[in-house]
């Protein structure tokens, strides 16, 4: 049976990755949603498809980041933070500038 698939419409990176590492691993897949939405792609998870497996995020950063690219990534972790706590997902940040971990 084809692994149902939630995709962000191409071009995407990480649609392209996962695309190919399924193809390589000659994975049959089938597209159940593709979108251009993260909303809808939120929603198409929570619509029945099976638990997924916790996964580790990361934000990566350069050294000496203008106070303008600092803030923009402040923004981006708790936003983030926000998120996932908002869906009672367990989260376990890490004392590190460029880590976020989901548990």
């Amino acid at each position: 049976m084809p692994i149902p698939l939630i995709m962000f419409n191409h071009p995407c990176l990480f649609r392209q990755a996962m695309l190919a590492t399924l193809d390589h691993s000659q994975t049959r897949w089938r597209a159940a949603l593709t979108t251009p939405s993260l909303p809808a792609v939120w929603a198409g998870l929570r619509s029945g498809l099976p638990d997924l497996p916790n996964i580790e995020v990361r934000l990566l950063r350069a050294p000496n980041l203008s106070r303008f690219a600092e803030r923009l990534a402040e923004v981006l972790r708790e936003e983030t933070l926000r998120h996932l706590e908002s869906r009672g997902g367990g989260v376990d940040f890490v004392r590190h500038p460029d880590r976020l971990r989901t548990t």
